[in-house]
């Protein structure tokens, strides 16, 4: 129904019912795209348009192949138009060159906008897609064909407009990403300025519990640190304390090589590392262990 609105839009328009014949064989309506051609060619008799009207009846021939009526009046046209040609071989004159232009002239534009036309409305269904899938570009490019390929036609200008009409959709995508952004930044970055409040509190805490002896918690406070604000890069230079003891007190500590003062003695360390202890202390034996620490807090050796 849509299509036969379109075609008796403008009944004399043999252009619009070319291509309204085009669309229906393309739908799979013969019936009705014979109608419309035979009433083109109907016409184009009447004007005497016998190469125009040969194109139609072979467009006709072609959907009705069965039709062995066209098939004769093709040739009986063809007959025609090349008797009219002999005729004038030898006496063509400025006006009949003129008439044949216009003839070649009319038929071209027509092929032209059809085609300018069934590009247009590919464009139109890519743009549909694209203002689902927000992918612009293969709508903007469908309509770019027709504005160059297509100069002339009457669809150029509803195709920049189309453009048009992207380019704006499009900005206006871009620019709510951008703020949806900006939004996202300025809360993660609000979320780590919080955290990092809390953590100073809870630093200050745990350096509290060491200096007051209480290395346990202190140690506890640390650890937790490097697993709620693993989002922030300082918590991994945060080292635990291990407090070395010893009885007898006032052994030297070596820790890897390197000494770490006398017992009782506070030795910091990264989680899941690996020590080498060394204890010595006059009239005691040098005691010497390898460590592996991680969740220890204290270590009291005997001599």
């Amino acid at each position: 129904n849509g299509l036969e609105a379109i075609a008796a839009m403008d009944p004399k328009d043999l252009n619009l019912k070319i291509q309204a014949a085009t669309l229906f064989e393309k739908a799979g309506n013969t019936l009705l795209a014979t109608r419309e051609l035979e009433e083109v060619a109907s016409t184009l008799e009447r004007e005497k348009k016998f190469r125009e009207l040969i194109k139609i009846l072979r467009l006709l021939s072609q959907m009705n192949p069965k039709r062995q009526d066209l098939v004769q009046k093709i040739g009986a046209i063809q007959s025609l138009v090349e008797k009219i040609a002999r005729r004038k071989k030898y006496g063509i004159t400025i006006a009949g060159i003129t008439c044949i232009s216009l003839l070649v002239f009319a038929v071209v534009p027509l092929i032209y906008e059809v085609k300018a036309r069934e590009f247009f409305s590919h464009a139109q269904r890519v743009e549909q897609t694209a203002m689902l899938s927000m992918d612009f570009k293969r709508a903007k490019e469908a309509y770019l064909a027709i504005v160059k390929n297509y100069g002339f036609s009457t669809k150029v200008a509803e195709a920049q407009e189309a453009l048009g009409r992207i380019s704006s959709a499009e900005r206006s995508f871009i620019t709510k990403l951008d703020l949806e952004a900006a939004v996202r930044k300025e809360e993660h970055e609000s979320k780590i300025f919080a955290m990092r409040e809390q953590l100073a509190a809870k630093v200050r805490e745990a350096e509290g519990a060491e200096r007051s002896g209480d290395i346990h918690r202190a140690h506890g406070i640390y650890k937790q640190l490097t697993v709620d604000f693993s989002e922030i890069p300082a918590t991994k230079n945060i080292l635990l304390p291990l407090r070395i003891t010893s009885d007898p007190d006032g052994a030297a500590v070596m820790v890897n090589g390197t000494d770490a003062g006398k017992t009782p003695v506070i030795h910091r360390y990264k989680p899941e590392t690996t020590i080498n202890l060394t204890l010595s202390r006059s009239s005691c034996e040098t005691s010497q262990q390898t460590l592996d620490v991680s969740d220890q807090w204290e270590v009291h050796i005997k001599l």
